[in-house]
This record gives C-alpha cells, sequence and structure tokens, in this order.
C-alpha cells in the first residue's frame, strides 16, 4: 500500500535498492561459495603433491650400496670380488638365472644379472634348519605370485641367516621377519637399470 503512495519515480528506485541489495547478498554466497571450492582444490592439490613427493623420495628399506658397474663379464674371465656381500651391483655374467627357488647355491654373478633386470634374491646359510628354509620357500611363492622376478637360493658365504639383494640395496637378518621381506621386495622389485624381463 505504501508502494502505491510513492511516486513513479520513488518507486523505480526502491526496486533499484532491492536488486541491489539482493544482488549483494548473492554475491556475497557467491564470493564465499567460491572461496571455498577454491580453498578445497589447493588442498586436495596440496595433499597428492605431497603423497607423491613422498612417493618419489621416501627411504627404501635396507642398506644402500654404491652401484660398482654393469658390464657383463668376457669369457673365461674371472668374476670379481664384490663391494657388498651379498653383491648388489658390479661386472656380472652376461647369462641370468631362472626365477623361483633353487635347493643348490647359484652363481653370484648370474645373480646379479637378475637384480639388474629389477629382481629381488633371497639368500638363507643355515644348518639344520628345515622350518626356515620351508617358510622361506612358501614365502617366495608369495612373493612370486605378486612378480615372478624373485630367486631363493642358499649361500654359505653370506654372514646372516637370510639375505636380501637388489640393484644397489642388501637386507640381513637372523630371524625371519616377513614384513621386513615384504616391504624390501615392495621397494626394490623392478627397479634394476636395465630392461626388465
Amino acid at each position: 500500500m505504501e508502494e502505491q503512495q510513492l511516486s513513479k519515480h520513488e518507486r523505480r528506485e526502491l526496486k533499484r535498492q532491492m536488486r541491489a541489495a539482493n544482488m549483494a547478498g548473492f554475491s556475497r554466497r557467491q564470493k564465499i561459495s567460491s572461496f571455498l571450492w577454491t580453498a578445497g582444490f589447493i588442498v586436495v592439490l596440496g595433499a597428492l603433491f605431497i603423497y607423491i613427493m613422498w612417493d618419489i623420495f621416501k627411504p627404501l628399506s635396507g642398506t644402500q650400496v654404491e652401484i660398482t658397474g654393469r658390464d657383463h663379464l668376457t669369457a673365461g674371465e674371472t668374476p670379481p670380488t664384490y663391494t657388498s656381500n651379498p653383491p648388489t651391483s658390479g661386472k656380472h655374467s652376461s647369462q641370468t638365472e631362472e626365477w623361483g627357488i633353487s635347493s643348490t647355491p647359484l652363481a653370484v654373478e648370474k645373480l646379479v644379472h637378475n637384480l639388474e633386470h629389477g629382481g629381488i634374491v633371497i639368500y638363507y646359510n643355515c644348518e639344520k634348519c628345515d622350518d626356515l628354509v620351508v617358510k622361506l620357500k612358501d614365502l617366495t611363492n608369495s612373493l612370486a605370485a605378486k612378480d615372478r622376478k624373485v630367486i631363493l637360493t642358499p649361500n654359505k658365504n653370506i654372514d646372516a641367516k637370510i639375505a636380501l639383494s637388489s640393484w644397489g640395496y642388501y637386507d640381513k637378518m637372523n630371524e625371519l621377519d616377513e614384513a621386513r621381506i615384504w616391504k624390501f621386495f615392495d621397494d626394490h622389485i623392478n627397479k634394476g637399470p636395465e630392461r626388465t624381463f
């Protein structure tokens, strides 16, 4: 009723002010919504960046060893003395060992070539430890189900009951620690410098 008593000019001005007030309220809501969406996007992007950087730069399990080369031995050449036990790199055979479980010691110069292809070698050195060997065989089969590039072999020259090796890394233990072996496997499988097969 009051609006009818206003002049035409006053009514127009009142409508303009009401539209401006509505637009100001909409603009505030729009700004808040836009700010919340932008902030959420930045948080998600930041979390993704942190996750990627952690995955790239996370510390890997085992002891890192300096890479001492990846050349092949020539025919008749004597295998080198490796700088780590078990070996993790260095001059090696042009042949590899078969992936899987061996009940006899395998040639380390061939095993180093397996490492170069991204494999993992599990060594054991113990006498009268049939229970441990059975557990290691079961574990090796489980690892091989995830990726076939794993070898289990005895080795009397290692200075621990169990030793793991990959390209540039090794780990040793005197008690079976399956979680630790899985972590080493996950950290190092397929990380060799040569195309995997």
